[in-house]
């Protein structure tokens, strides 16, 4: 991953690492850093700075992000 990190640095676009390796940062990256984890635990533990991060990005270019263009409630009975 440091390697495609450090092409990615490379080529001057912008690169956010999510780390939960332990190990130092990959220079010219912003890293989020978590505490040292594998497997689920670590998808766990970013799983909600991811989604944020997603939102606010999607927020700063789209106008009423997250709301809802149409809402109809449908309930049915059988």
């Amino acid at each position: 991953v440091t390697a495609m990190a450090l092409s990615v640095v490379e080529t001057g676009a912008p690169l956010i690492v999510f780390d939960a390796s332990g190990k130092p940062p990959v220079a010219g990256a912003v890293t989020l850093a978590f505490k040292p984890a594998c497997g689920l635990a670590a998808i766990f533990a970013m799983l909600p700075v991811a989604q944020r991060l997603m939102i606010a990005f999607a927020d700063t270019r789209v106008e009423n992000a997250g709301t809802p263009v149409r809402t109809t409630k449908i309930t049915r009975s059988e």
